[in-house]
């Protein structure tokens, strides 16, 4: 008997949406990478790659991953290849002043990691930072003002272990160089800071990890603010702010972080228990995320170009404000006068200066849909 096959009739059938899985916000540029493995950007950058126009535009389709913050990006392909665009995070000579136009291959680098145990990979303008599931801090770049709690500010231009106890790292992802200072939430739920310090609006250079607190929620994650340095953390008994406010966001700036102006170092601020993390703005906007909804706090002045798109509607606000007529969100930034959102069921929404993510529209004061097509 000749052999057989079971023939079905399944019809068409429709191919798979293509979503957003996650985005850079940069300053003169947005990455975004979809759920197809294309990567798309816009903004300033475009024209510096000699593309012909800054609207959203198709560069790569074999993309697995994107990092950065406000002036770099870098991508690990399908292939496990590594480059990178814009300030240099890799050499321990850089000095912030290069601006890289076109993709550099940093994938031997990337080659002495074991890439299986990534965990994290915080980017700034002159460092990278990588955490590994078995709590190892491994750091590449300037080292700039001690940040890597060395005891100095010596870099290097291969990937170092600085520690075996991290849980997460953040700080500085919205300052311009973004290196300039490095918190971790370690095993033991101890909070840990160095670099360039900010209390009292003045800065100190620590070069060995502060020891901030001893009783941090996991769950928490550390960050920074543009402004005033400031971190920012969840105990069992609510959220609390360590640093001062500077000179420059006292004031009708300092709606923007939800509570009168302090002076004090350590700040516990009247912010509901239940918001689950801070994203910082300059000095207009400040946004929280709690059950997927995005919370705002708004300063009386902070308006140029639309700053966050929220600058009419919520200006003044001190307290935390729902932004309504969103979906579900899960990840939200805001900075450099335009803010993003991603959905959870992967559209992207943007509001601010338009030009920044290759518009035409001015100053988009609502978010909006950002329909991006290849």
């Amino acid at each position: 008997m000749l052999p057989f096959a079971i023939m079905n009739n399944y019809g068409n059938i429709a191919p798979v949406p293509e979503t957003i899985q996650d985005y850079v916000h940069g300053t003169n540029f947005l990455a975004v990478l979809s759920s197809q493995g294309k990567l798309y950007m816009a903004g300033a950058f475009n024209t510096t790659m000699g593309l012909s126009s800054n609207a959203p535009t198709l560069v790569r389709s074999d993309v697995k991953n994107i990092w950065g913050n406000r002036n770099t990006l870098t991508i690990q392909t399908v292939l496990d290849r590594f480059y990178y665009i814009g300030y240099s995070s890799y050499s321990s000579a850089e000095t912030g002043g290069t601006n890289y136009s076109s993709w550099q291959d940093v994938t031997s680098l990337y080659s002495a990691l074991n890439l299986s145990l990534i965990k994290q990979v915080r980017m700034n303008g002159l460092d990278t930072h990588v955490v590994y599931t078995d709590g190892s801090l491994y750091a590449i770049g300037k080292n700039y003002n001690g940040n890597w709690g060395r005891g100095n500010t010596v870099g290097s231009s291969t990937f170092v272990l600085l520690r075996s106890d991290v849980l997460s790292i953040g700080g500085g992802e919205t300052d311009y160089w973004g290196g300039t200072m490095s918190t971790i939430i370690t095993k033991d739920n101890s909070l840990r800071t160095c670099g360039s310090i900010k209390a009292n609006g003045s800065s100190e250079n620590v070069t060995s990890w502060q020891l901030i607190d001893t009783s941090v929620l996991q769950s928490s994650v550390a960050l920074t603010s543009y402004s005033s340095g400031a971190i920012r953390y969840k105990k069992a008994s609510g959220w609390v702010q360590y640093g001062a406010l500077s000179a420059s966001i006292t004031g009708n700036g300092s709606a923007s972080f939800g509570y009168p102006g302090e002076s004090t170092n350590v700040t516990y601020n009247p912010v509901p228990d239940s918001i689950s993390d801070f994203y910082g703005s300059m000095n207009a906007a400040q946004f929280s995320l709690n059950d997927n909804n995005i919370y705002v706090t708004c300063s009386a002045t902070g308006n140029s170009n639309g700053q966050a798109g929220l600058g009419i509607k919520y200006a003044g606000k001190d307290t935390f404000t729902l932004i309504d007529g969103l979906p579900a969100i899960k990840k939200v930034s805001s900075f450099d006068t335009y803010s993003v959102a991603l959905s959870q069921s992967g559209q992207l929404y943007v509001c601010g200066a338009s030009s920044k993510w290759g518009g035409t529209e001015g100053d988009v004061l609502v978010f909006s849909p950002l329909n991006i097509k290849s």
